[in-house]
This record gives C-alpha cells, sequence and structure tokens, in this order.
C-alpha cells in the first residue's frame, strides 16, 4: 500500500532565477515525477499540497497531505525532500492514518546546456511513517534523467531507474522505474504536463495530466488528474497544490 499512498503533489514558473525561461522549462515540475526529473533550479522550491486517490480491488479510498520541496547545495548539486500525513479508508471497516515516510533525493547535474539537461541521482525513505497506513520501510534507489526541447513551447522528458523496495523482515524486492513525459506552454502563465510512469514490482502504471498555472512571480497553482493502467495503482486520483521559489 506504501507506493499507492505516497502523496505527490503539485509543481513551478519563470521565476527570479537565473534558470528563470530557460530552454528546457526547468521552471515548471512534473507531478509524479516531480524529483526523478532534470529539472534544475538555482533557487529553493517547496510545494504543499494534497491528493486522493479511489482504488476499486480492493475497495477503498486514500488521502494525503504533503510538503516537498528541493534546495540547491552547489552549481551542479541538488537536494530534495518529501514528507506528510495520510488516511486509508477501506469501503468496510475502520480508516486509519498516520504520518508518512520522509524521503530524501540527491541529485547531480551532468550538464548546464540550455538545450539539454542530463541528470543522476539517489533516493532513500527514512521509516518514520505508520505502518497501518503502509508506511515504516527504508526504500532505496538510483534514477537517471533527461529533458530535451522540442521548439520553443514543447520539452519532453525521460527517466529511468532501479528501486530497492522493503517488504518487511529486512526482505527487499527490486523493481525498475520507466517514466516519460511533455510540457506544453499554452501562454506566459499557464503550461500542460503529460506523464506516464511504471513500477515492475507491485504492479504499478498510470497516465497523469496536468495543469501549471502562474499566479505570482514566484508562485503557481498546480492540479493533475491520473488513471490507474495496472492493478497496482489507483483506479483514479486527483491532486492539487501551490509551488512557492525562495
Amino acid at each position: 500500500m506504501k507506493k499507492y499512498m505516497v502523496p505527490l503533489f503539485a509543481a513551478t514558473v519563470v521565476a527570479q532565477t537565473a534558470i528563470a525561461g530557460s530552454a528546457t522549462m526547468d521552471d515548471v515540475r512534473f507531478f509524479e515525477h516531480f524529483q526523478k526529473d532534470a529539472a534544475r533550479s538555482a533557487a529553493i522550491y517547496i510545494e504543499g499540497g494534497g491528493v486522493y486517490a479511489k482504488y476499486d480491488d480492493p475497495d477503498f479510498s486514500a488521502t494525503g497531505v504533503s510538503i516537498r520541496g528541493g534546495i540547491p547545495l552547489a552549481e551542479n548539486i541538488e537536494a530534495g525532500f518529501s514528507g506528510g500525513w495520510g488516511q486509508v479508508k477501506p469501503d468496510k471497516g475502520d480508516s486509519e492514518s498516520g504520518l508518512m515516510d520522509i524521503g530524501v533525493v540527491g541529485k547531480y547535474h551532468l550538464n548546464s546546456q540550455e538545450n539539454n539537461r542530463i541528470t543522476v541521482g539517489a533516493s532513500i525513505t527514512l521509516p518514520v511513517g505508520d505502518e497501518d497506513i503502509g508506511q515504516g520501510d527504508t526504500d532505496i534507489g538510483f534514477f537517471g534523467a533527461i529533458r530535451h526541447p522540442v521548439n520553443n513551447k514543447t520539452v519532453v522528458m525521460g527517466t529511468a531507474g532501479l528501486d530497492f523496495v522493503e517488504r518487511g523482515d529486512d526482505d527487499r524486492d527490486t523493481s525498475f522505474h520507466l517514466g516519460g513525459g511533455a510540457i506544453y506552454q499554452m501562454d506566459q502563465q499557464l503550461h500542460l504536463t503529460g506523464e506516464f510512469g511504471m513500477d515492475t514490482e507491485g504492479d504499478i502504471m498510470a497516465l497523469t495530466a496536468g495543469a501549471d498555472y502562474l499566479v505570482q512571480s514566484n508562485g503557481r497553482f498546480r492540479g493533475a488528474i491520473s488513471l490507474g493502467l495496472d492493478d497496482g495503482s489507483p483506479d483514479f486520483s486527483l491532486q492539487a497544490g501551490y509551488l512557492v521559489r525562495y
């Protein structure tokens, strides 16, 4: 249940940083690939948001609120984080709620070209979450990602990696992650996003469509809808949030 409950929500802007307006639209973050992406930031960014997900088999719903973001530590090095609170409500029986595990990501940007971004990174979850909602495990992962502009209005993204997922009693399953997406600039304020992601462990596969709207020079409202394509993903989920750069 852990992977289904991670509330990954909302994400970005023609910000007041040196990276604003880059050809790879680094100021616009994806939703499901908020961290496993090659976007490069010259400023601290923090996003707060929420999610609702519905599963049909077994029949239950999940809600959560989260905070996530990133901090540039050096010219090519960035650290990311995530955490929050979640609730699982089965169709029959009592609901459970509690803290989510804290996620930590380290990224190294291999280049600084305006027309191409290539990034490698590693992630770990700190097991501070509540086991009643499927948390409390230490997962470790490694990934690589690329962003490339197709033209001045469209950017494509690809990412791939391996995750070593804890399954209790210190057992680990190896999961391959593959994802891709695109950003389309409608105008100076509105960007549309589309994503595909899959994990071999847990039968996870989903499509996500989102919108990212600039409301001020350093903040954006964001929202997305996801449709599950495999048994391990929510049949339907909604997420929304607000991202600020400092």
